[in-house]
């Protein structure tokens, strides 16, 4: 009987150990550069030109649109000098507050470079025009499979790392991972504050002319470690 007692304890005392464990949760990010990117030449519109067409009579009408044709044909030849492909202009449509103005499209070309460098060089040439700008959105980041598996690494090593100090703290050893479950970054109020921020800093960087068009790549893991 007291064999059979003893063996009972030791068992519940096993499972009891198996079932301790530390649980840490950690969030990184990396840099994500460029390769290809989008970039819309378009004539110029301001203000004025575009709420004065309600009032415009048929010969200014004429008249500018014979500029615009005019400036759209030396731009495009001004751009295939430089050996860039025109296609017809992307994401054209003006916009209000957010609401599009379907009545005053955007005339103009759209481009694709590879690298912050070219774009650069294309940004530059058509500023000197004057009558025309670029947006520029990015269509992919260089190696963003090795991007997220260097982001993982480092989230794992972290993540050993603070597990072992706060084993430390308990007279523990922090042991294998047995588990790990991704953070949903839409559940986290203050991430996405801090994302929409950040979106909102380098918008205003590229209407300022920064040529910063970099990403970013977050991952958040709560990851548990078995204990000895």
């Amino acid at each position: 009987m007291k064999k059979l007692i003893l063996l009972f304890v030791l068992l519940s005392s096993t499972a009891f150990a198996q079932t301790k464990f530390i649980e840490v949760a950690v969030k990184d990010t990396v840099t994500l550069q460029p390769a290809i990117l989008q970039c819309n030449v378009f004539i110029k519109t301001n203000s004025k030109e575009l709420f004065g067409n309600f009032n415009d009579d048929d010969e200014n009408t004429l008249v500018k649109e014979e500029n615009i044709q005019n400036q759209l044909q030396e731009l495009k030849s001004k751009l295939e000098a430089k050996n860039y492909i025109t296609e017809p202009l992307q994401d054209s449509g003006e916009s209000f507050f957010g609401i599009p103005l379907g009545k005053f499209p955007k005339q103009g070309f759209t481009v694709i470079v590879n690298g912050t460098d070219e774009v650069k060089r294309l940004k530059e040439m058509v500023g000197k025009l004057g009558y025309a700008g670029t947006s520029v959105s990015v269509l992919k980041y260089a190696d963003e499979t090795g991007a997220e598996e260097l982001l993982i690494k480092k989230i794992i090593d972290k993540a050993k790392t603070r597990a072992k100090v706060l084993a430390g703290y308990s007279a523990l050893k922090a042991g294998e991972i047995i588990e790990i479950t991704e953070i949903d970054e839409s559940e986290d109020f203050v991430s996405s504050m801090k994302k929409m921020q950040s979106e909102a800093l380098k918008i205003k960087d590229m209407e300022n002319g920064s040529n910063d068009y970099s990403g970013t790549l977050s991952k958040g893991f709560r990851i548990k470690f078995a204990v000895q």
